[in-house]
Parts: structure tokens; sequence; C-alpha cells
């Protein structure tokens, strides 16, 4: 069977049919189908795309609703990760991109700074966190900084993809971590 997919920009699609994550990388399963997409909004350059391969519950819109989100895309940061020495050695140039949620729906916000997440204050907090680091592991700054932005800023959840530039024959290699206040790990 084919899959038709709507374009790339549509967000309900990518968030709530499961067709492709806030980082743009498409996943389909073959064993579920839709006929139609499990949002409420009217998708004028996606309709004509379907059927599409849909991951979505029927409870995940509600799954969605405490709270909304601040996305950083593609922050570029300088730090020491490897796992030899000489890796180590020069800071490197890393990439992370961010979702985090927000405790507050954005309409209660108003224009009131203090009740959503100041992302200047994420980027910088994370320049200054990663510079002092020096990790063999992305895998390992990627949970640290999860962790790190979890206690310091009032966030109730975080999605994190953190990119390193070291293998020749890629355009990079990735991890991701998604963590949530309270969480026992």
């Amino acid at each position: 069977m084919a899959i038709n997919k709507p374009p790339a920009f549509c967000p309900e699609y990518s968030l709530l049919s499961g067709g492709g994550d806030r980082f743009g990388i498409s996943r389909f399963r073959s064993n579920q189908t839709s006929s139609s997409f499990d949002c409420d909004v009217a998708h004028s350059a996606c309709r004509p795309c379907l059927p599409v391969v849909s991951l979505a519950r029927p409870t995940l819109k509600a799954a969605m609703l405490p709270g909304d989100e601040i996305l950083i895309q593609e922050l570029e940061l300088l730090g020491s990760v490897g796992v030899t020495e000489e890796e180590r050695r020069q800071p490197q140039r890393l990439v992370v991109s961010l979702a985090l949620r927000s405790p507050n729906h954005f309409g209660e916000v108003g224009e009131d700074l203090s009740r959503t997440i100041d992302y200047a204050a994420v980027c910088a907090e994370l320049r200054r966190f990663v510079t002092g680091r020096r990790d063999s592991l992305i895998e390992t700054l990627a949970h640290r900084m999860a962790e790190h932005i979890l206690r310091s800023f009032d966030v109730c959840r975080v999605e994190l993809e953190l990119r390193k530039f070291i293998l020749p024959e890629t355009r990079y290699v990735a991890v991701r971590v998604l963590r949530k206040r309270g969480a026992s790990r």
C-alpha cells in the first residue's frame, strides 16, 4: 500500500497523526491506518493526500492539553565532548533543539514573562552549562542538559535533541532525550 502524506509544514499532521516529529523526522507504522486527521483544524493543503498512516490514539489531543510548548531550533553551542582526550581537547560545534512544555497555557500568561519560559535565559544558561563540561558521550551531555533545564526553569517537560558533527561521512550524529519533572528514572 502506498503511503501518502501531507506537506511537512503541516504542524497538526506532524504532532497529532504521528507522521513526523518537531525535529522533522518521519515515523510511520503500517499496522495502523487512518482515513482522516485526528484534529479539528482545516487541512486545506493536506486533505487531498489522505489516507495517511497514523500513530495517533483517540486520547492524544487530551494528553497534549496540560501546557503549551516553546521550541528552540538548532541553538549552536561549543562544547568539549568525545570519547578520546584528543576529541575533548578543543571545543567543538554542537547543535541542540528543544521543546519545552510550559506549566501554563499561553492564553493565561498575558504579557507576564514570569508566567512563561524565558527562552533567551534558557539559551544563555545552556551555553554556560555546556562550556564548563567535559563529557565523553553526547548521551550523557544530553541527559544532563535536560535535567539541568528542569531544575533551573519552570518547565514540566523537556524534549532535547543534541547533534555532534564528528563523522566525515555523515551530516551529524544525534541523540534525543525526553525528561519530565517529577519522573523517576
